[in-house]
């Protein structure tokens, strides 16, 4: 996938962020955060609320799908400064 080094988008009136980096041998990771609120939604379809998300910046969206994912998806929530992290899988995808 062609990026940049380092990639933000804020969409506040959506209450999501999106940042992407580059990383070693040519992978590029990408985190989309969104309100905890939203957890149970997220974790009924992971890879369709990513790409929900990702959808909110068109030109960033359209260069994921033409990429291949390489990683299973993850899920980290923040509460109350404690981390819990779900280990969640998503069966085919294009991130």
């Amino acid at each position: 996938m062609e990026a940049e080094d380092f990639e933000l988008y804020v969409r506040r009136e959506h209450r999501v962020v999106i940042f992407a980096f580059k990383t070693e041998n040519d992978l590029f990771a990408i985190f989309v955060g969104m309100p905890v609120e939203e957890l149970p939604q997220i974790r009924r379809d992971i890879e369709g609320s990513m790409m929900q998300a990702i959808e909110l910046v068109p030109q960033f969206a359209e260069r994921v799908r033409a990429g291949k994912r390489e990683e299973r998806f993850k899920v980290v929530f923040m509460c109350a400064g404690r981390r819990r992290m779900w280990k969640s899988y998503s069966r085919r995808g294009i991130c």
